[in-house]
């Protein structure tokens, strides 16, 4: 009998946890219903594609892929709370994810005049998923968009720690609240911020973020101050380092200084015609393609080429587009 009752009082812990779980599911689809999906449904609904139609049609694409991130959220959760995800690690690049990352973000910032900076000093390999390790960073950069002011600067920037690289997300927001700083990693955190005014929000994208680094045996972590912005981060093993460096670079540079560069003689045009032509025909977010043209021998350039070149480097490093651009057009083009 005793048996029995100790059989049946299991039975019944276990119906009572799977309720427990249905019961928070419900919860959680309740408040994905009525926080991301309807925003971006009253999106596509009240568009008005005669009025302005680019700007219409930006505004739907934002849309959907709003809510195409959010379903790949909860999706992701819901994988790696049941142990159903596996990890695909390879050697992958740093600099390679945080570009594809911008430029999955890129329509929501420009559409709040923000820009986006990336700061490091070395190109480092990491040992991770790269199609997760990229969802991570576009999930961080996401939340610091809807967190920092219009016309403001988001800063990504990238740290060797004890084997694994540190790669920080800092907004100019108006800061989390220190009861809410611990909670912002938990599935729709949400509060006040005393003295700002303000709410923060948070729906799966953080949470996400927490269970796919912990999956690569990395960490999550904050740190904010009100009134003066957050710094979000996380951490994902090294697997080695790149060496797409500056050459003759003594520090690296925060902006492009261009005003240091010399007038070219017509000779390293002309070299420049040659051997980087491709150059303007590429954008700065294919990353790998000028990588693959920088790196080629170049025995024979002038100082000043080696100064453009690193030059380049840096720009395409930091996310410089306006550098970028001005520095290609330095390249006679076939008929210059």
């Amino acid at each position: 009998m005793n048996y029995e009752i100790n059989v049946t009082a299991e039975e019944l812990l276990q119906i009572h946890e799977k309720l427990s779980d249905l019961l928070k599911f419900k919860d959680l689809m309740t408040t994905f219903l009525d926080h991301d999906l309807k925003n971006a449904l009253n999106t596509l609904v009240n568009a008005d594609v005669s009025v302005d139609p680019m700007h219409q049609l930006s505004e739907i694409r934002n849309a959907g892929r709003r809510m195409l991130n959010v379903v790949n959220n909860m999706v992701g959760i819901m994988g790696f709370e049941n142990g159903s995800i596996v990890l695909n690690a390879t050697a992958i690049s740093q600099n390679e994810m945080v570009m594809n990352a911008f430029r999955r973000v890129k329509m929501q910032a420009a559409a709040r005049n923000i820009t986006l900076s990336f700061n490091h000093e070395i190109n480092y390999m990491l040992l991770a998923d790269g199609d997760i390790a990229e969802r991570i960073l576009v999930n961080l950069l996401d939340n610091a968009i809807r967190h920092t002011p219009a016309g403001s600067l988001i800063e990504v920037s990238a740290e060797l720690l004890d084997g694994f690289i540190k790669i920080t997300v800092k907004d100019r927001g108006d800061g989390i609240a220190p009861g809410l700083l611990p909670l912002i990693f938990e599935k729709y955190t949400h509060g006040d911020n005393p003295g700002q005014g303000t709410s923060r929000r948070y729906g799966l994208g953080l949470a996400f973020c927490k269970l796919a680094v912990e999956k690569h045996g990395g960490t999550t972590g904050a740190i904010s101050e009100q009134g003066k912005g957050s710094e979000i981060w996380f951490t994902l093993p090294m697997a080695s380092v790149d060496v797409i460096q500056p050459e003759h670079q003594t520090k690296p540079a925060v902006i492009c200084d261009l005003q240091d560069l010399p007038e070219f003689t017509e000779a390293e045009r002309s070299w420049l015609r040659e051997h980087y032509g491709p150059l303007r025909r590429i954008s700065i977010h294919q990353i790998s393609d000028i990588k693959d043209l920088l790196e080629m021998p170049d025995s024979g350039a002038s100082p000043a080429i080696c100064r453009w070149k690193n030059a380049v480097i840096t720009a395409t490093n930091q996310y410089n587009v306006s550098s970028f651009s001005h520095l290609v057009e330095l390249i006679p083009d076939n008929d210059g």
